[in-house]
């Protein structure tokens, strides 16, 4: 996961991980152990943080799926 890029989005589209969460449904602690790897982001949490965040699907894959 390419958390840098991800961060950058949140920040272009002025959000904060408090504002994500809430979005998603999850806590600001969910929110960030996913933001740093240690669980994984539900296809469905992807699907909506795209949507959120108007990402198109390279940046879907060079955030979500990079290695």
């Amino acid at each position: 996961m390419n958390t840098q890029q991800l961060k950058g989005a949140l920040v272009s589209n002025g959000l904060t991980y408090q504002n994500l969460a809430e979005k998603l449904g999850i806590s600001r602690t969910a929110f960030t152990r996913k933001i740093n790897g240690v669980t994984q982001f539900k296809q469905n949490e992807i699907k909506e943080i795209s949507k959120i965040l108007k990402l198109n699907d390279l940046e879907i894959m060079q955030i979500f799926f990079a290695n």
